[in-house]
């Protein structure tokens, strides 16, 4: 055997020790097409062009791919695309299809039975998922707070509902807590409870927030107050003191038929001893005072020098002028309640407890003790 055929034979085995490599690594296309090139080519042409180890051949991997099986990708692309645009075809889109349910109510009375019946009737829908409709009485509301586009206005939304009435006005009402869930209703009553909507106070703070029109006209009333009680003091000496609000209900409490029904009104004790006890916790602290009832809290007041009796206002302006005060004494009725409530500065509250005749008719829509009227931090004299 001369050195040529030496040469070629050794090429040969070298060849197929990479075709078997490729084997091995199931790179079938890439041994045949090896196998043929070594026919092709010249004993010399192959040592020159020949890997030198394994990793060398990948870029001629890739490219042997790219080129031979560019239409064969293509055509495995176009296969998948046709594939899901039929999946697509064949699957059934289900629309929703569920049909809008409605929780209706009528606004009424004063502003701060309005404030109950919203706050109450939207934690209400916030329960059931429903859609909150108030087709009337958001007037003062919607001028004073920031709740529209919170609930639809449309009449025509709640015609056909089932109406269902509160079984008790100032608790938490059984039938009210289990309204249906899939079925549109109106409901009916004061929903003064503040349980109903305790679970959302972080969306409804915002909501009830007083707007600048509002909140700058009580500012200004402060600020004469207190110029007027407190000549020549400079703007920062004026605000360089605590502040306590009462708000002081009488007015139709006292008739004849209210007492009868069960209605009380705050003593002059009750008021007396609840700031006294501001001024134990408190230091430096100048009362202002709101009431229906001028005239009996001047005379509840006279000859204390801290406490300033303003003169009765708007109801709005009035109840923003409470909520700029640092603490709360409340008296009776839904008004001293909101004073309280929307107060940012989430301060002591004092409230009178023996707000109804025992045993009387009123005192049946509350519930023993007072815990869905009153906070349980909020302290009762």
């Amino acid at each position: 055997m001369n050195v040529w055929n030496k040469v070629f034979l050794v090429l040969v085995l070298a060849n197929l020790l990479a075709i078997g490599y490729y084997l091995k690594h199931k790179d079938f296309q890439l041994a045949v097409d090896r196998g043929l090139s070594t026919l092709k080519k010249s004993p010399l042409n192959y040592i020159f062009d020949r890997p030198k180890n394994p990793l060398e051949s990948v870029p001629f991997v890739i490219n042997n791919f790219q080129n031979k099986s560019n239409q064969e990708h293509q055509n495995i692309t176009e296969l998948v695309r046709k594939s899901h645009q039929t999946s697509q075809s064949n699957t059934t889109v289900k629309s929703n299809t569920t049909k809008p349910v409605y929780l209706c109510i009528n606004l009424g009375a004063g502003l701060a039975n309005r404030l109950y019946m919203y706050a109450s009737s939207y934690g209400l829908a916030r329960d059931k998922g429903m859609i909150l409709v108030i087709p009337r009485g958001t007037e003062t509301l919607d001028a004073t707070f920031k709740v529209k586009n919170t609930y639809k206005k449309d009449p025509k939304l709640c015609p056909k509902t089932k109406h269902i009435t509160e079984s008790a006005c100032c608790k938490l009402a059984p039938n009210l807590l289990k309204l249906p869930s899939n079925e549109s209703v109106t409901i009916n009553g004061y929903l003064q409870s503040y349980k109903y909507f305790e679970k959302y106070r972080k969306e409804l703070k915002p909501l009830l927030t007083f707007r600048d029109i509002v909140l700058n006209e009580a500012k200004a009333k402060l600020h004469k107050l207190l110029s007027d009680k407190y000549v020549g003091e400079t703007k920062n000496s004026l605000y360089n003191r605590t502040l306590v609000g009462i708000h002081i209900r009488r007015g139709d409490y006292t008739q004849p038929q209210a007492k009868a029904f069960g209605y009380r009104t705050a003593t002059k004790e009750y008021i007396v001893k609840a700031v006294d006890y501001m001024k134990r916790n408190f230091s430096n602290v100048t009362f202002i005072a709101c009431s229906n009832d001028v005239q009996w809290t001047n005379k509840v007041f006279l000859g204390h020098n801290d406490v300033i009796v303003a003169q009765i206002g708007s109801a709005t302006i009035d109840l923003a002028l409470l909520t700029l005060m640092n603490h709360t004494i409340i008296t009776v009725g839904t008004y001293s309640f909101w004073a309280a409530w929307l107060n940012p500065q989430n301060g002591t509250v004092l409230y009178y407890k023996d707000f109804f005749e025992p045993g009387s008719r009123f005192s049946r829509g509350f519930a023993s003790p007072n815990t869905d009227t009153y906070y349980p931090y909020w302290i009762g004299l």
